[in-house]
This record gives C-alpha cells, sequence and structure tokens, in this order.
C-alpha cells in the first residue's frame, strides 16, 4: 500500500485518498478508528477521505465493529455493485469480454474462439474484440452498472505504456494495433493494456490477498511469466520481464516463433503436447491422461519436469515470496501443480533457509481477465482525483 509523502497540498490530498482506498480494499470491512494506524493519517483526515467517498458512492457501510466501550463503530467498504470494469482477455486461442466488479466477481462474461491456422497459430481480429465488448456493454448497462475503464491483458510480446501488441509468437491479426486507444476512443472510458501473466499476477495480489513480491506462472498454450514488486507489475526495462517461455533449456534444441533456440514454451506448454499429438489438441491430451491414459501421463511428466526446471532458474533468479501457478496445464491436470511444487523444494538454491509459498491460482482459466481488472483498479487508485467526483 502506497504511503502519504510531504509535498503540495493536491498531491497530498490524491495521495492520502490513495492510501485510504487502498487500506478499504485490502482490510474490508474496517472502521475508520482502524484505518488511522494502517494509514499512518490523522482520525481526521480518515473521516473528511471517508465522507468524501461515500458520497462519491465508493464507498459503503458494511455493519458494525466491536465496542471497545462507547458506540459500535461503522465499519466501510467498497460499493460492489457500483463501480465496474470491462476486462478483455486475449488469450492465444479464444477472446473473452467480462463485466467485472470492484472486488473481482465476474458479473457477466461472452467469448469467441480464434480461428486456428494450418502452422498451429491463431488469428484473431479487431472486429471480435469490438463486437464481445459491444455486446457486455449493451447486455449490462440497463442496470446502470458504472463502468470506470476497460482493461485488457494479452500474450506478450506488447508495449504497456503504448498500449501496443507487438508480435505474439502464437498469435496474429493484432500486431502493431494500438489497442488501447482503440477501446478508449470508441467507448469513451480510461483503457489499460498489460501482459496476460502481469495481470493474473496482479489480479492475485488485489483479490486474493497476495504477497507483494511474487513470480505468476502462466503455463497454458504458451508459457510466460509475470512478476511484481512491492505490489506492483515489473515489466523491465524493454517490457520484456518474466517471459519465462523464452528462456533456453536446450541449446541444440528447435527454433521456437519467437526466433530464440530451445525455448521452455516448446517443451513446457500446450505447444509441446499439440507436437508430440498433432491429431489432438491440448484439452484432450489432458482429459486422456486425467481418464488414466499411461503414455500420457508419461509425457505430461516430461512436461511437468521442464516446467519446474524453468521456475526454479527464474527463482533462484528473482527470490520472490510467493511463487503462484496458473494457467490451462496446471487447470487441467491437476498432478503438475504437486509436483512442480515438490521439485521446486527439492532445487530451489535457497531451500536451507526455506523456500517460496508456492500454490495454484485461486482464479483459475478467469486470471488474466480479473487481473485486467486489477490492472484499472490499480490505476483508479493511484489516480482517484481522475475518477472521484466532488459531490454536488
Amino acid at each position: 500500500m502506497r504511503q502519504p509523502v510531504g509535498g503540495n497540498s493536491d498531491s497530498m490530498k490524491r495521495l492520502n485518498r490513495s492510501t485510504v482506498l487502498h487500506a478499504i480494499h485490502r482490510y474490508k470491512p474496517i472502521s475508520k478508528a482502524e484505518l488511522v494506524p494502517i494509514t499512518k493519517l490523522t482520525f481526521a483526515t480518515v473521516s473528511n477521505i471517508v465522507q468524501e467517498l461515500m458520497e462519491s458512492e465508493w464507498i459503503v457501510e458494511a455493519g458494525y465493529g466491536q465496542s471497545s466501550g462507547g458506540r459500535k463503530p461503522i465499519l466501510y467498504q467498497l460499493a460492489d455493485e457500483r463501480y465496474h470494469v470491462i476486462s478483455v482477455d486475449i488469450a492465444v486461442a479464444s477472446t473473452t469480454a467480462a463485466l467485472i466488479n470492484v472486488s473481482g466477481e465476474v458479473v457477466y462474461a461472452e467469448s469467441e474462439h480464434h480461428v486456428r491456422k494450418e502452422d498451429g497459430t491463431f488469428q484473431v481480429d479487431l472486429g471480435t474484440i469490438y463486437e464481445l465488448v459491444d455486446s457486455v456493454f449493451e447486455k449490462t448497462l440497463p442496470n446502470k452498472q458504472e463502468v470506470i475503464g476497460i482493461g485488457i491483458a494479452s500474450p506478450g510480446p506488447l508495449h504497456a505504456e503504448k498500449g501496443v501488441l507487438l508480435s505474439p509468437p502464437n498469435l496474429t491479426g493484432l500486431d502493431g494495433v494500438e489497442i488501447r486507444d482503440l477501446l478508449k476512443t470508441r467507448y469513451g472510458v480510461e483503457a489499460r493494456l498489460e501482459k496476460d501473466a502481469d495481470a493474473a499476477a496482479l489480479g492475485e495480489y488485489w483479490f486474493a490477498n497476495r504477497k507483494p513480491n511474487m513470480l505468476y506462472v502462466f503455463a497454458d498454450r504458451g508459457t510466460g511469466g509475470g512478476i511484481l514488486f512491492n505490489g506492483s507489475i515489473y515489466r523491465g526495462f524493454l517490457n520484456g520481464a518474466g517471459e519465462l517461455g523464452h528462456a533456453t533449456v536446450d541449446i541444440h534444441g528447435p527454433i521456437c516463433r519467437c526466433g530464440n533456440i530451445g525455448c521452455l514454451e516448446l517443451y513446457a506448454s500446450g505447444i509441446a503436447l499439440e507436437r508430440n499429438r498433432p491429431s489432438m489438441l491440448m484439452d484432450a491430451i489432458m482429459q486422456e491422461a486425467r481418464n488414466g491414459n499411461e503414455v500420457l501421463q508419461k509425457e505430461l511428466e516430461t512436461v511437468t519436469s521442464y516446467l519446474a526446471t524453468g521456475i526454479t532458474n527464474a527463482v533462484n533468479m528473482l527470490n520472490p515470496a510467493e511463487v503462484i501457478l496458473g494457467g490451462a496445464l496446471i487447470n487441467g491436470y491437476p498432478p503438475m501443480a504437486e509436483s512442480v511444487k515438490n521439485i521446486i523444494s527439492e532445487r530451489c538454491f535457497t531451500r536451507e533457509n526455506g523456500v517460496p509459498d508456492i500454490s495454484v491460482s485461486v482464479f483459475q482459466d478467469h486470471a488474466p481477465l480479473i487481473g485486467a481488472a486489477a490492472v484499472i483498479l490499480q490505476h483508479v487508485f493511484e489516480h482517484p482525483e481522475q475518477f472521484i467526483r466532488q459531490p454536488k
């Protein structure tokens, strides 16, 4: 949570609002008295900000706390039903658009599968994304929910600050598209773009109370990673941090679609499974393995070993407090998560002192979608003056 610092009056007010919003979100339901030591603000300042947030309908009363001798204190939480985000998850094989409330709950969602090409990549077009978002707006606006922004999660590489998709190796059709600005202009609301694994990591931190220093592993059709440092996404110097799937694990390996050689993604992903079984799709392979097909189980063990090796390398380099495992491989084949956890525990360089907490994403297949909502909320909370209207 961001702490208030010195500065001019306007910046102080912005930071104080941001600090109180973060605290209410993280520790809800919470009283004004409980907010004081957490935010390090005076009771008068907290009271004024809480009143302002109540009048602008960003928070609501949520019952009463325990009395310490006088009146029971009023508890506050975010107004779940008042403000919403539209999230767009541009995955490799499909796109999903959803209405999500400020507590990270999916209210309504629609999906559309992408066209699979002969080379195994998938094709998506901007029109499909527009149709999905149009539909979500049309089917939810009659309920008068207020949409504060559109969050977009997509495979990398991309340029988050410019809102531009670059050249995802397994997805075509949006290379160089300024998708953030196009959606912002079309719908007249704030829009933000983040890499899918980065968004998923932020969603875990915001809505599942995860640790602020985290590695999120996205083991899906492709393989990726997201890094959080002090509760914020770490993108690296050129927006390339966390590309776990494109670390070389075999210097004599085949050429990856990214142009590198022997990438982890070629050995630990849905792409790897389908390459060995060209007549089967990833979901069918995992279903057969769950049903007891020993040959496919063996292949998944090999995938697991490569994945765990790649994660261990990342853990040894980053030393995160927590590792979250997500994506279709983890969700579709439960034995994989436990095996990965065991291998990391055995090989992690810091094992004598301890290993990071390792667990599975609580949001499963919706992790990037919910994470895209967290991207918008983080922007709102860091710039409350742009979104919190003063009462008339």
